[in-house]
């Protein structure tokens, strides 16, 4: 589609889809039902030292509401035996759970080994709440030399403007999911 594209330019083309396309202009959000979800990011379980404290706050707050789903944003725990008990707090959520990754996720590991451990479905993927599609993205590739990288054991720690790029496959994807559908996407 094109030669590459950075966090930066799929927000651009995002935001440009909410302004512009009528499924799914702002003029035009018309939701019945709202759609009630918790959020949590930047927990960095295995670098902060409150991390599983936090976690259990917010579960336990998220039980007490009447919640569609709850989804972690990024740089939730590395996947090790020593995240386990963390992983388990995570799980103790009864409803719908989704991860998205965030690069330090992969400091001690791989993408892969972070799927398997949150047991989400891929790096990238989509999911439907009500009347809405929500899309989760992977913006953690390297673009350097012509071809994308994925982080993995912390090997983006680079300057400049190669890291945190979004792959050509996965920008396609994006584009056919936010246009196909009839929900309101985010």
């Amino acid at each position: 589609m094109a030669d590459r594209f950075s966090r930066r330019d799929v927000l651009a083309m995002g935001a440009g889809v909410l302004a512009f396309s009528p499924v799914v202009a702002l003029a035009d959000l018309r939701i019945k039902k709202p759609v009630k979800f918790g959020l949590i990011t930047d927990v960095h379980h295995g670098l902060a030292p409150d991390a599983l404290q936090r976690l259990r706050v917010f579960i336990d707050e998220a039980r007490t509401r009447d919640l569609d789903f709850v989804i972690q944003v990024g740089d939730f725990n590395h996947p090790t035996a020593e995240a386990r008990a963390f992983l388990d707090v995570w799980s103790d959520y009864r409803g719908p759970r989704y991860g998205v990754l965030g690069n330090h996720d992969m400091d001690m590991g791989t993408k892969e080994d972070a799927i398997q451990f949150w047991s989400i479905p891929s790096r990238y993927y989509a999911f439907d709440s009500g009347e809405l599609h929500c899309v989760v993205l992977d913006a953690n590739n390297i673009y350097e030399n012509g071809r994308y990288e994925p982080y993995a054991n912390a090997n983006f720690y680079r300057s400049g403007s190669v890291i945190s790029h979004i792959d050509d496959e996965q920008f396609d994807w994006f584009a056919h999911e936010v246009f196909t559908t009839n929900k309101q996407t985010i």
